[in-house]
């Protein structure tokens, strides 16, 4: 059933990169097409199939794995907060959703991948760590996009999307920016 389900992915590959701005993500096919290709063995391929074996490295310390968690989020049309404890930071991905009438399903990962017992949806998430001083992230690859946009820019954009009292340097107004924008997706009915 999971080798089906990789098959299946893998063949929305190039689609999903065309249609979702796979560059700009910081996806690449040649990052992409490794993590998924193992996945999908069957067959006699004993390499492959003990490679399909790993466990995905919820550390999401390299852009690989940020990339590949990003477009599963978005081919599988779900979002993932990752808790980090030791950070009181929650990530969310994928970078980018489109908003949808539909409720898109959210669901709690610790770092290391272990299944956290929450129900809460976006808003409920926005609450909570609000009122107990965590953070809540966007991917490091949304926070490198907006890196790269001017001051001006960024200002631009920050009154587009209703950012009130925008100041700061630049890596400030960055990461103010990218978590407004992560709490906005979250409020979205």
């Amino acid at each position: 059933m999971e080798c089906e389900e990789a098959q299946r992915l893998e063949g929305l590959l190039t689609e999903l990169y065309r249609s979702q701005g796979g560059r700009t993500r910081g996806w690449t096919l040649s990052g992409l097409e490794p993590m998924m290709k193992p996945r999908c063995a069957s067959g006699a391929n004993l390499h492959e199939l003990q490679k399909a074996k790993a466990a995905f490295d919820w550390m999401l310390e390299d852009k690989v794995s940020v990339a590949f968690l990003d477009f599963l989020c978005v081919a599988q049309q779900i979002r993932v907060a990752v808790w980090s404890p030791d950070k009181k930071n929650v990530t969310l991905y994928p970078a980018a959703d489109r908003a949808s009438h539909e409720k898109i399903p959210l669901f709690h990962v610790e770092e290391g991948g272990f299944l956290k017992n929450e129900e809460m949806d976006g808003s409920a998430l926005v609450r909570f760590v609000e009122a107990n001083g965590w953070t809540l992230t966007p991917p490091q690859s949304v926070l490198k996009s907006l890196a790269h946009l001017s001051v001006p820019e960024l200002e631009s954009v920050s009154a587009k999307v209703g950012l009130i009292d925008f100041v700061g340097n630049k890596a400030e107004r960055v990461v103010a920016l990218g978590i407004f924008k992560v709490k906005q997706r979250l409020l979205e009915k």
